[in-house]
């Protein structure tokens, strides 16, 4: 061989030498990507039993919440199961409940039937007996006012001593001892005491310190609140009526004596018992005494007559609507003039009918007094109070207030706006004059 190579040329033999290694390179090439190969797919079994491994641990994992939710849903399947018995009974219980409550609703039925019953007798007992305490408000003195307008001032003080208001009121022959009734004070409440005849003598009412019990033979109805009490008779006249407004009580009805029936409405009316048309003249004069509460009805106890509380309503409404008047845009002077002509005019109708008063109930002519002081009230209600409550408005603005609290401190006629809205007598209207004229003469010493 080497003796061949000996023959071959040079580069015979560097082509067959270049040829050789090439040969022995590719087997080394591919010697290198077979190792190469293997040690690949050793790498890949080791991921994938890396990857199993992994595997493995989770399907433990979910193999254990697997078991957690298979305990968790049977707890559950458990716990629907009991539920399921507890509806059962409960079902049960309510059939039986229903039962129960059926005869619970009999039973009911039955008491409802007893009580109304029973709260007839009641009702029927509070008409015949109670307790009246009418609520008194915080003044200092308080008026005891006979119909409308004939009216008794008594202090705070006087009043929580008691009063018998048969010995204070105007002399009436034959009549005011025999006026048996009397006010107290106590705390809160204004108690009332007193006796209600009829024409033969027979009680029909009688009134301790607000204890009351009814005659109900004698009457049709009676009705009260905590301001008021109501008596009609079989006729539908008010026998009696006392009612609590701001500092004043009233007192209407019809009040009787040996010789006279005397009516307490719009001032004080007597009849004689001896003539011949009494019951025609009682009934003349009592029938315009107004109900104040209804008597009528399943639940009438307590209730107003809803006519009286509208026209009173009314009444306030145009009150409080004079109460905005004023003559603001008058000069003092202008002012002055007309204050002045006012003062004169009512003072003058004023004194005219306060002595004719004074002349009537002297000849002991009650009847034709109320009509005289009626038709004054009538004159104020219409035209006097809404004047002087404007000039009252105007003339506050123009006086200085510490000269007019010296002046009105002094004079015991002095009037607050109260007195202005709704006077019950002579005294008070003359009073309301007399205040303007105070403040008529402050103005003009301006």
């Amino acid at each position: 061989m080497i003796n061949k190579l000996k023959n071959m040329d040079k580069i015979t033999v560097i082509l067959i030498i270049f040829i050789g290694l090439g040969s022995a390179a590719g087997v080394i090439l591919t010697v290198k990507k077979l190792l190469n190969t293997e040690k690949n797919k050793n790498d890949i079994i080791d991921s994938q039993r890396n990857e199993i491994s992994t595997l493995n641990n989770d399907l433990n994992l979910v193999n254990k919440e697997l078991q957690l939710k298979q305990i968790e849903l049977k707890a559950k399947s458990d716990s629907i199961e009991n539920l399921t018995k507890d509806v059962l009974n409960f079902s049960k219980d309510i059939d039986f409940n229903t039962k129960t409550i059926e005869g619970l609703t009999n039973e009911i039925s039955n008491i409802t039937k007893s009580t109304n019953i029973v709260s007839g007798i009641i009702k029927n007992e509070q008409r015949q007996k109670g307790i009246l305490k009418l609520k008194k408000s915080k003044f200092k003195k308080f008026e005891i006012v006979y119909g409308n307008n004939m009216f008794l001032e008594k202090s705070l003080t006087e009043l929580e001593k008691g009063i018998e208001l048969g010995d204070n009121m105007l002399k009436i022959k034959n009549f005011s001892k025999e006026f048996k009734f009397s006010v107290k004070f106590s705390g809160d409440d204004i108690l009332i005491s007193g006796i209600l005849h009829e024409k033969n003598g027979t009680r029909v009412i009688e009134l301790k310190d607000g204890e009351w019990a009814l005659n109900k033979a004698s009457v049709f109805s009676i009705n009260y609140d905590d301001t008021a009490i109501e008596i009609i008779d079989n006729d539908g006249y008010v026998l009696l009526q006392i009612e609590v407004i701001k500092n004043k009580i009233y007192f209407k009805g019809i009040f009787y004596s040996n010789t006279m029936a005397v009516v307490f409405n719009d001032g004080i009316q007597s009849v004689s018992l001896d003539s011949e048309d009494f019951e025609q003249n009682l009934k003349s004069k009592v029938s315009t005494i107004t109900r104040i509460f209804k008597h009528t009805g399943e639940n009438y106890l307590g209730v107003r007559n809803p006519e009286v509380v509208r026209e009173r309503k009314k009444r306030i409404e145009i009150i409080n609507e004079e109460l905005l008047q004023n003559y603001n845009e008058l000069s003092n002077l202008i002012l002055i003039d007309i204050t002045s002509k006012f003062v004169n005019k009512y003072s003058l109708l004023f004194n005219n009918t306060r002595n004719e008063m004074i002349n009537l109930i002297k000849q002991n002519n009650m009847s034709k007094a109320d009509i005289v002081h009626e038709k004054m009230m009538t004159e104020y209600e219409s035209s006097i109070r809404a004047e002087a409550i404007k000039l009252r408005n105007t003339l506050l603005k123009r006086i200085p207030e510490d000269r007019l609290k010296r002046i009105r401190d002094q004079n015991p006629m002095s009037m607050t706006l109260e007195n202005y809205i709704n006077p019950n007598g002579n005294p008070e209207i003359g009073g309301v004059i007399e205040d303007i004229n105070i403040m008529l003469q402050l103005l003009k010493a301006e």
